[in-house]
């Protein structure tokens, strides 16, 4: 179906945005965030919409008929995808490609998340929108092709939002571990050789919701700024929850992991279509507030 053909099919009344993924913490913000914009907003989690089960996917977009759906949905254990590459490429790339199917056959819009692992990490400057990708894992591989399976069935209408290093106040996340350790540590050794966006999903939710509204299509990079190591942000947190903890700089072989992760993860902006995010401190500040009296 033509870009044209796409955008020609929607019915101008039509103005909720279903959104998967709700249950995980960048689904619930966006959720959030509609709420407070004023927007429409219905989030299914895993218990309501499977997105591996493509009948069942069509069958509640079809009845919903949202403007838009932002797809959050997504296998994210990129260790645990190692050993279980077809669960990670049956929700990754099967899963996004029945969500496309469904926005392809109602007129939907599509805004997908995506990550910075679909490239290699070996790029110094980082990566801008459309250089070379080559993912070293299997969760960026998975990744991938879910990039490839909805451009696939919508091609440039689709808006592919490429994101890294996501975290909130709802852990599990990098942010709130680190949070948790520093209280009962003197130290912390943290990695210090992968740079990267560390980006807050409250800023990214709202990035989502303007590519959903405006019906941006095409691949984005959507985080903040400026770039930063691990240890970085870790020191960062620190600093934010007046601790006395020193944050010790190591290198990712003292922290061997299944899956091998690149180090150079920072994502280029050069779309000036792409909705402006913030800057990744304040939201390490948004993210502690709820906590930073918690002893």
């Amino acid at each position: 179906m033509s870009d044209s053909a796409h955008a020609s099919a929607v019915d101008p009344d039509r103005s909720t945005i279903l959104v998967t993924g709700a249950g995980g913490q960048l689904g619930a913000a966006v959720v959030e965030a509609a709420a407070r914009r004023g927007i429409d907003a219905v989030g299914l989690g895993r218990a309501e919409l499977d997105v591996t089960d493509a009948a069942r996917v069509l069958e509640l977009v079809e009845g919903m008929r949202p403007a838009a759906v932002v797809h959050c949905a997504a296998w994210t254990d990129v260790d645990g995808a190692e050993a279980d590459r077809e669960g990670a490429f049956r929700v990754n790339e099967a899963g996004s490609r029945a969500v496309a199917q469904a926005c392809r056959a109602t007129g939907a819009h599509l805004v997908a998340v995506s990550t910075d692992y679909v490239f290699p990490g070996t790029a110094p400057e980082g990566y801008a929108e459309g250089d070379a990708t080559g993912p070293i894992n299997v969760y960026g591989e998975s990744k991938l092709a879910g990039e490839a399976a909805i451009r696939d069935e919508l091609g440039d209408a689709a808006c592919i939002a490429r994101t890294a290093w996501l975290f909130s106040a709802q852990a599990p996340n990098f942010v709130q571990t680190i949070a948790r350790a520093a209280r009962d540590r003197d130290a912390l050794d943290v990695v210090d050789d992968q740079r990267g966006n560390p980006t807050w999903c409250g800023h990214l939710a709202d990035a989502l919701l303007t590519c959903a509204v405006d019906r941006i299509g095409g691949t984005h990079h959507l985080v903040d700024g400026p770039e930063a190591t691990w240890r970085d942000l870790a020191a960062a947190v620190v600093e934010e929850l007046g601790l006395e903890c020193e944050v010790r700089p190591t290198t990712s072989d003292a922290y061997p992991r299944p899956a091998k992760r690149a180090a150079v993860s920072v994502l280029r902006v050069t779309d000036p279509r792409t909705p402006a995010m913030g800057e990744w401190r304040d939201g390490v500040r948004a993210s502690l507030a709820p906590r930073v009296d918690v002893g």
